[in-house]
Order: structure tokens, then C-alpha cells, then sequence
């Protein structure tokens, strides 16, 4: 055995490690280092690729940094009232918190004000800190610096990070190696301070995501039955005070999860059938095929091999690595198997249908993260095997490193530039200066289901962190029932009524116009309103014009939030959402904007106007529940229906002899060709109305993508 480095060595040994860590990762994620101040990585894959410049994801988790820093530093207890989607409340919780990560961002957005370096040093340190954590793991386990070396570069640059780049959320896995560590130190020597850092590191890595909470105790799992079953002294009182060290780590996260707890208690948060599990799930090929989430690479895999059957690693320790690397990979193929054609039921499904939360995971192959880690120990372990104490063994070592990063290579990443420091535009200095805690809706706003509006909206809350008022506009994985009220209102502005109704709801005060991003319709219809005096104009710049709004006749926004808690039986101007007798049930429904083409698969929108002939107010002023007034539509192909009905609430309360104007997202089919969209009014859970023309019949031509020209 080797005496440990004491002093300056030990100092300089540890600077070293940190260097070459730094190093590769500069190496292995150029050119993000070079531009880390004003440019994002784009994910190698995102829903959108192709039409959008990257993945709203990316801005939304940079803007989650950015509020965690902004709300711990000024009021802590506001935390999940985020400043987004105004004026819901516990905007964060329809996403991760990523609590773990603060005291890192919060010293680099402090000394620069740039919430975008301070994301890219969360995303560049977690490489960094992966490759020394495992590599302080394997060189405990082995005394070889080589065996580290290798284990730490797999660990740290396995494809999976690559594919996870744009939700940094789940990159910091460095946890994981010193839960292991700490753990095996516990079994061995039976030292209280071992079990605080296994309660540490459990909770460091499970505040990280949620992901990453699930894998953590699923690791916890993994090294309590090995305890038990390892022989050792006392070994069940051991697991079993392994197992409550653990628990009392995730008491952190427990204490912060009551919002989260709140929007499953909602069904705001769904549960994931299995067939959409399959479909987001690994297959055990992709193990060994290049360019998928979970390739290992054939070297590593390789060296996997001998150190399962040939590493100086004590049995114990080599019966952790393996059992933690199969069960990661049997978890990432999610709850079924199909092998020869036969489907074979995974452990996944046991999980999904006991352990609480666990069926909220939209994606499988996630944790292939515990397969990295267990790969990488024994990869690092076999390698130390092959090289031992052998005279060439660090020239052999670069040679391996090299080889493996070939295999595991992918820079340069894609790019693309942010607005940063003075090229963020004026608009939203001034908004920082002189906001005044006024809420502000930027516009144009995209229709629900539009892939551009998850963009847009992350877009504007990256401009947030520059002025931090609050605002109308929002984007997340769980949006709250009343964003898209908010949204669908939004969608019809200038029209007066409308705007009534969204001022009355929301409180917003100011308007951000971005004319450049107008369609000539649109552009007609703002020109008219910016002359017509209802927009107070208090800054200009460019295409850029901020609006001051007039002050709500009527504070509605308690009711908008009350309906994100519970099934409103009123509209938000109190007309019952009760039946409508038949003589309440008659209008007509005109288009004010017929499309004659629409491209395949992206989101349209139909103007329509809807008046009601009958003698009884219309309930339209609500979320979609039942009672509530709705634009239904459909396709239609060669007479047969090509979908089912859509509603969409009617958002106004239409009094007899009134009309209401409306703008329906309509998503096209994929399928090219020609088809008849179908629209009618009918209350939700309750009959169509009677129009008295009939539905509305468009004869529609769905175009392949590109082809629809000026059909938004």
C-alpha cells in the first residue's frame, strides 16, 4: 500500500487533478468555454429542431438559476412565487428548483451580472466536478492513478451528458461517487462521521433534480442490500443505519417538495402511460451503438469486462459497481422489454405503480446515469488491472484516454449567440429602472401547442432576469389552468373586450409590442391601436414600443388564481356554468379569417366571431371545465372525421344579442392533403349549440411544412 501524500504534494496532486479535469473539459465541450459569456449550447436534440434556434429548455433552466439566485438573495419564503405567468402562484414548482446547484451560480452571477456565464460555469464545473469525484472514488478503491484517470474521463464524459446538455439540471452527478465512498467507509469502519456524509451527499444530489433525487435512493437501495448481504460485522444493523442516514438526507428535499406535492394533488402534473414510457425509454442496443443516450463505448465496455472479472478490487466493492451499473440500465429500459418479439415486464413498472412520484418521470433512459457510474468504476478498475505498475503505464493511459474520447467525442456543440450586456435591448433596461413592480405582457404571444411559443415565452423570461418585473407571459413543463386563460386572451389583442377582461384578470399595466415579429394582418391591426390613443407610449426603441395600459375596472385575480386549485362552478364575472336550456342554445359563428392552407403539423390561428341569438347569457369566461362555453374543431378527410373533437373555451361572457370575438389555435394533421375543418360551439360535457347556419365547413389544404405560405 502506497503512503498517502501529505502536505504540498497532496496540494499539488489535488491542483492537478482539477487542471486535467478542467482541461478535458474544455476540450471534450469546445468551443463553449471560449464563448461562455454571450452563447448557449444547443441540444443535440429538442422537440422544434429545425424550426426553433434551440430548446426553450435551455432558457427556461437558465432563468431558474437566475430567480433561485434572485429569490434567495432577497426574499427566501417567495421562492416558488415565481415572478413568471403572473399572477399564478408557485410558477417554479412546474419545474425543477435545482436548489443544489445555487452556491456555485450564486458567487459567478454575483461578481458578473451575467445570468448567462453563470449557467455556462454550471454547466462547464459539473463535467469538472464528475471527473474528480470518481476519480477520488477509484483511486481510493484501487491506489492507481491510471485506473482513476480512465474511470473519471468515462464517468465525466459519457454520451448521456451530451445528450442531457440542455437540462444542466441533471448533469452534476459528482454526489453519486462520494454517496459510494462514504458508504463503503460506514461498512467497513462503522464511524458516525460516515453516515453524515452519506446524509450530505444524499441530499446535495437529490436537490439537484428530481431525476436525480429518484436515482440517488435508488442507489441508497442498491449499497443498503449490499451492506446487508456483505457479511462484515453487525451487517443488517449496518444496512440499516446506512438506510436512516439516507432518509434524513432527503428530509431537505422533502421540506421543499410541498408545492410540488400541491400541483399532483391538482392532476396539474400527469402520469405517463406506459406507452409513452416505451417510447422514452433505452433498448439494450443502444449500449453499444454510437450516437444513442446510453452508448458506453466499446472500449470502456471492454475494460468493464476485466474489471468485473479480473480488478484488484475487493469483492465486495466490484459486486457494488456491477449491481449499481445493471440495475441503471435495466431501469433506463423502462417498465417493458421486447425480446424476440416477446414483452418482458422490467422492474420499472414496480416502481411506477409503488413508489410515489415515480410515474411522473417522463423519460427512462435518465438513468442511465447509475449505469455511468458503475461503467466508469469498473472501467477505471479494469484498466488498473491491465496497466499495473508497468514502466510505460501513463504514456498507455494517454493512448486510452485518447482512444475513448474518440469514441465519446462530439465538439465542436452547436451554438447559438445571446444577448448579453449592452446588446440586451433598451427596452428592458429602462424596464429595470423604471418598472415599479408593474406587471408586463410581452406580444406577439404564440397559441398553445405552437412549438415557436415555448421559445418566445422562455425567451422573454431570459430578458426577465435583466429587469425582474413581474410577468404575464411564462413557460414550464406544468403550466398552471390559469396561464392559458391568460394565454388565449393574449392571443386576441388589440380587441377591446379582451383586453378588458385580461387587464381585469391579470393587473397588467405595461405591453411590450415587438413589431418586427408581426404577420402583415397583425401589423394592421396594432398600427390601428398605437394611433388610436390607448397606448401610453413610455420608451421606443427600434421595433421595440413599451405601452402603459390603463388601470383594471375590476380586480378578478383572485378568482383566475382560485381556478388553478379548484373547478371553478362560476366564470370569472360570476354567470353560473350551469346547463343552457335549449332556448339559450342558439347562435352563429363566422370566420373573420379563413385559411385555405395550413402547414402540416404546426398550430394556425382561426379568427372567428360567435354571437349568441338566443335569450340567455352565454358562460364563456372560464377555464375549460364543464359548463363552460367552447369553439369545438375537428378535420375532416373524404366524409370521415380525421380526429376528435378540440375545445377551446369561448373566454367571454355573451350576453343575448351579443358577440364575441375569439382566435382558435388549430393544429394541423400531419398528413398532407385535402380536408375540411369542422367548427361549432357546444358546452363542455353538454350538447353542441344550435348555430343557424350549421357548423362551419372550411375546405382546408394541409401542405408539407415550408409550403404554407403566410398561413399563420
Amino acid at each position: 500500500m502506497r503512503a498517502k501524500p501529505t502536505g504540498l504534494r497532496a496540494i499539488v496532486r489535488a491542483l492537478a487533478v482539477v487542471t486535467a479535469a478542467a482541461g478535458a473539459t474544455v476540450l471534450m465541450t469546445w468551443p463553449v468555454a471560449r464563448q461562455a459569456t454571450d452563447h448557449l449550447v444547443v441540444p443535440r436534440d429538442f422537440i422544434g429542431k429545425g424550426l426553433l434556434p434551440t430548446s426553450p429548455d435551455t432558457y427556461l433552466h437558465l432563468w431558474i438559476l437566475a430567480w433561485v439566485h434572485h429569490a434567495l438573495t432577497r426574499w427566501p419564503t417567495r421562492l416558488f412565487d415565481a415572478s413568471i405567468m403572473y399572477p399564478a402562484h408557485n410558477a417554479l414548482a412546474g419545474s425543477e428548483h435545482m436548489l443544489a446547484h445555487w452556491p456555485l451560480y450564486a458567487p459567478v452571477s454575483a461578481l458578473s451580472g451575467n445570468p448567462v456565464l453563470a449557467y455556462q460555469w454550471i454547466l462547464l464545473s459539473s463535467f469538472v466536478l464528475n471527473a474528480v469525484a470518481l476519480w477520488i472514488l477509484v483511486r481510493r478503491w484501487t491506489e492507481s492513478a491510471p485506473a482513476a484517470a480512465v474511470g473519471a474521463f468515462v464517468y465525466a464524459f459519457v454520451p448521456l451528458r451530451f445528450d442531457l446538455i440542455g437540462t444542466v439540471q441533471h448533469l452534476n452527478v459528482a454526489y453519486l461517487p462520494a454517496l459510494v465512498l462514504f458508504a463503503d467507509a460506514y461498512r467497513r469502519d462503522g464511524r458516525g462521521r460516515d453516515l453524515v456524509g452519506v446524509a450530505c451527499a444524499t441530499a446535495v444530489q437529490a436537490l439537484c433534480s428530481y431525476y436525480l433525487a429518484y436515482a440517488t435512493v435508488v442507489a441508497l437501495g442498491v449499497l443498503c442490500a449490499a451492506v446487508a448481504l456483505g457479511g462484515g460485522e453487525r451487517p443488517w444493523r449496518r444496512a440499516g443505519a446506512l438506510g436512516a442516514a439516507g432518509i434524513v438526507g432527503l428530509v431537505p428535499l422533502a421540506a421543499v417538495s410541498g408545492p410540488y406535492l400541491a400541483l399532483r394533488a391538482a392532476a396539474l402534473v400527469p402520469t405517463y402511460p406506459v406507452v409513452w414510457l416505451r417510447r422514452a425509454a433505452a433498448r439494450p442496443g443502444w449500449l453499444v451503438q454510437p450516437g444513442l443516450p446510453i452508448f458506453a463505448g466499446h472500449l470502456p465496455l471492454a475494460l468493464a469486462l476485466v474489471g468485473v472479472v479480473a480488478a484488484r478490487l475487493s469483492r465486495w466493492r466490484r459486486g457494488v459497481a456491477l449491481a449499481i451499473a445493471a440495475v441503471g440500465f435495466v431501469l433506463a429500459l423502462g417498465p417493458v422489454v421486447s425480446v424476440f418479439g416477446v414483452d418482458v415486464p422490467l422492474p420499472y413498472g414496480v416502481l411506477y405503480a409503488a413508489v410515489p412520484g415515480f410515474s411522473a418521470l417522463r423519460y427512462p433512459y435518465r438513468f442511465g446515469t447509475l449505469l455511468a457510474l458503475g461503467l466508469a468504476v469498473l472501467a477505471g478498475a479494469g484498466w488498473g488491472r491491465l496497466v499495473g505498475e508497468r514502466r510505460l503505464r501513463w504514456p498507455l493511459t494517454a493512448v486510452a484516454l485518447a482512444a475513448i474520447a474518440l469514441e465519446y467525442w462530439q465538439a465542436p456543440l452547436a451554438m447559438v449567440a445571446v444577448e448579453t450586456g449592452d446588446a440586451v435591448p433598451a427596452v428592458y433596461r429602462w424596464l429595470a429602472d423604471h418598472g415599479d413592480g408593474r406587471p408586463v405582457l410581452e406580444w406577439p404571444v404564440a397559441p398553445p401547442g405552437d412549438m415557436r411559443a415555448g421559445y418566445q415565452e422562455s425567451r422573454a423570461m431570459y430578458f426577465q432576469t435583466y429587469h425582474w418585473q413581474p410577468l404575464v407571459n411564462g413557460y414550464t413543463a406544468y403550466e398552471p389552468p390559469s396561464h392559458a386563460v391568460v394565454s388565449l386572451l393574449a392571443q386576441r389583442l388589440p380587441d377591446r373586450a379582451s383586453a378588458r377582461d385580461l387587464l381585469d384578470l391579470t393587473g397588467v399595466r405595461l405591453l411590450l409590442l415587438h413589431r418586427d415579429r408581426l404577420d402583415p394582418d397583425a401589423r394592421e391591426r396594432w398600427n390601428a391601436w398605437l394611433a388610436g390613443g390607448d397606448c401610453e407610449r413610455l420608451v421606443e426603441s427600434g421595433p421595440d414600443v413599451l405601452c402603459g395600459l390603463p388601470p383594471p375596472v375590476s380586480d378578478l385575480r383572485a378568482r383566475l388564481v382560485a381556478a388553478d386549485a379548484r373547478v371553478p362552478d362560476a366564470t370569472f364575472r360570476s354567470l353560473p356554468l350551469a346547463p343552457l336550456e335549449p332556448d339559450g342554445r342558439r347562435g352563429t359563428l363566422a370566420l373573420a379569417s379563413p385559411r385555405t392552407a395550413m402547414a402540416a403539423g404546426l398550430v394556425q390561428r382561426i379568427r372567428l366571431q360567435a354571437s349568441n341569438r338566443s335569450v340567455a347569457p352565454w358562460p364563456g369566461l372560464a377555464p375549460l371545465v364543464p359548463g363552460v362555453v367552447t369553439i369545438r374543431h375537428r378535420f375532416e378527410r373524404d366524409g370521415d372525421a380525421a380526429g376528435d373533437w378540440v375545445a377551446t373555451p369561448l373566454l367571454c361572457d355573451v350576453p343575448p344579442g351579443g358577440a364575441c370575438n375569439a382566435v382558435l389555435p388549430v393544429t394541423a394533421p400531419l398528413a398532407p392533403g385535402a380536408y375540411v375543418l369542422a367548427i361549432d360551439l357546444a358546452q363542455e360535457d353538454g350538447p353542441p349549440l344550435a348555430l343557424e347556419d350549421g357548423p362551419l365547413r372550411v375546405p382546408v389544404e394541409v401542405v408539407a411544412f415550408g409550403g404554407a405560405r403566410g398561413a399563420r
